[in-house]
């Protein structure tokens, strides 16, 4: 179900307070499937949602949506979406449990994007020179658009890719086993074991103090200092219930 959240400012005596509304959309209000597993706003303001089947256009009134359609070329190949991105030139690129599909919003049409191979793709996002960045078969790939050359990051890494971020200085840093890398700098640091063996980053996120955060599977949340290049277990499991992230 997709909570929106409307916000109301009163000016009241003593300064401004915030009341928060919430609408909630599911099947019954148009969304295609109410298992949403990612969302991006456009440069017109609308809102994608990406779901296990389907693809959602909302207006702030409505839900387009858009389905696999196997008798066109031009049709979205796969319902399960992972991952969502809206590049430069305002098209959406989508990432499904087979490929990625470009959508221009002014033909409305669905490219498959050239070159790339049958995989399931996890994220897509670009760094600061406009090249995409996208997992496709638990591998990392740079591409670029002007040259439409595509890389591989690391082939002879031997393990899965599982999650990457591109942080304010443009490195891009990527996660694998239980390992962290710096893709731009080539180095590479490893998670210590919290409370759960056998689990796997899921997210990286940096923020504006140069702390990376790292989501996970099964254990939780860390945060990597790259000032002091240490760790800390910020959000444990309690018990013997893993927490996934």
């Amino acid at each position: 179900i997709i909570i929106l959240t409307l916000l109301c400012v009163h000016l009241l005596s003593a300064g401004y307070a915030q009341r928060h509304y919430f609408n909630h959309f599911g099947v019954d209000e148009g969304l295609s499937n109410n298992a949403i597993l990612c969302s991006v706003q456009d440069k017109d303001g609308f809102i994608w949602f990406g779901t296990k089947d389907g693809l959602n256009r909302f207006d702030g009134y409505n839900f387009k949506q858009y389905y696999s359609d196997s008798q066109t070329d031009n049709g979205l190949g796969s319902n399960f979406i992972h991952t969502l991105f809206v590049d430069r030139d305002r098209k959406i690129w989508i990432g499904t449990d087979q490929r990625i599909f470009i959508f221009d919003p002014f033909t409305e049409r669905f490219l498959s994007f050239q070159g790339e191979t049958k995989g399931e793709v996890l994220m897509i996002k670009d760094d600061q020179a406009g090249n995409i960045w996208y997992i496709s078969d638990n591998k990392l790939f740079n591409y670029n658009p002007v040259t439409r050359q595509k890389t591989q990051i690391d082939k002879h890494l031997g393990s899965s890719v599982t999650a990457f971020t591109i942080d304010q200085q443009n490195h891009v840093w990527m996660a694998y086993h239980q390992t962290i890398k710096n893709v731009t700098t080539g180095h590479t640091v490893s998670i210590p074991q919290g409370g759960r063996e056998g689990y796997r980053v899921e997210k990286l996120a940096m923020d504006d103090r140069g702390t990376l955060w790292i989501g996970t599977a099964r254990d939780g949340v860390f945060t990597l200092s790259r000032v002091k290049d240490s760790f800390r277990h910020i959000i444990p499991p309690k018990g013997d219930s893993p927490l996934y992230v």
